[in-house]
């Protein structure tokens, strides 16, 4: 009889040691996708539907863009290196500084459900 073990995804970041659980996002560790343990294929699969997100929302703001208080420059930085909590801050920033649609907001609250968030919202 084979054994399952299920997992909870533990996301992390740097900023104030936060940790983020996503329940939602249950894995069988005996499964494996193309080489890699079930987990990690799953893991990559969530930061590419985030990163799809943030894609749908950046595409929605003005050419060119105000900034503020966001910056492109940084939101690429933090792309680059997986820092999703920090993008999520920098596209918030520029949504600010550039009157986002609702479109985007609701793309960014995409991301924050997929990401584990609450505290995210769109401004009043």
């Amino acid at each position: 009889m084979a054994r399952h073990t299920t997992f909870f995804l533990i996301t992390t970041t740097w900023r104030l040691g936060a940790a983020s659980f996503l329940p939602a996002q249950k894995l069988d560790s005996s499964e494996e996708t193309q080489g890699e343990p079930m987990e990690d294929a799953a893991l990559r699969r969530l930061w590419a539907a985030v990163r799809r997100d943030f894609d749908r929302a950046r595409s929605l703001l003005p050419s060119p863009l105000a900034e503020a208080e966001g910056s492109t420059t940084r939101l690429g930085e933090w792309l680059d290196h997986n820092e999703l909590e920090l993008a999520l801050d920098e596209m918030e920033s520029l949504g600010e500084d550039n009157a986002a649609p609702p479109g985007f907001w609701e793309n960014l609250r995409s991301a924050t459900d997929r990401m584990g968030r609450v505290t995210h919202e769109s401004p009043s």
